[in-house]
């Protein structure tokens, strides 16, 4: 029998979850108000550029994030920040996509974010199928990062600049 790929296990984990209609819109709030979404522009110990999608909601109510941590299965971790401040993650492409589809039409201050994740993971290509051999034989990712990761990164940090976000109403 074939064992299932993280991906695989994702969307079953993904399908789970059943979130009421008051619970996404908690959700949405929470992240419009202490959240982000973000693409990070990261290079790993070995030097690969690779653009990151993350989920992050902050707040100094541990219980309260653990709630949202137990709502999403237990997906994502919460770890303390640095200032008085507790933060969850969310960082696993196929989860951000399925719960950015479903908090969209609740999303008031970061709905163009989340559309740009969207866009962004729907064309996202597997980082393994751009690599390339270096002189010694050994696999190294493509470099430098297609021009559509780049794109949608600049306009996720134009985006998140402060003051430059808007009600989606």
């Amino acid at each position: 029998m074939r064992q299932k790929n993280s991906v695989e296990l994702n969307q079953e984990l993904w399908k789970k979850i059943i979130l009421k209609e008051a619970e996404k819109g908690y959700i949405a709030g929470m992240i419009d108000g202490e959240g982000s979404i973000c693409l990070s522009l990261r290079k790993d110990k070995r030097h690969f550029n690779q653009i990151t999608p993350t989920i992050q909601i902050s707040n100094n109510n541990k219980e309260m994030l653990e709630w949202i941590q137990n709502k999403l299965e237990g997906i994502g971790c919460i770890h303390k920040g640095k200032t008085n401040c507790y933060i969850y993650e969310i960082w696993t492409p196929v989860i951000i996509e399925k719960l950015l589809y479903e908090l969209l039409p609740y999303l008031l201050i970061k709905g163009d974010q989340a559309k740009v994740m969207l866009n962004f993971l729907k064309n996202k290509v597997n980082r393994y199928k751009l690599r390339t051999r270096d002189s010694n034989g050994c696999f190294n990712l493509a470099s430098p990062i297609p021009d559509f990761y780049y794109s949608s990164y600049q306009k996720m940090k134009e985006l998140n600049s402060r003051g430059k976000g808007g009600y989606n109403v």
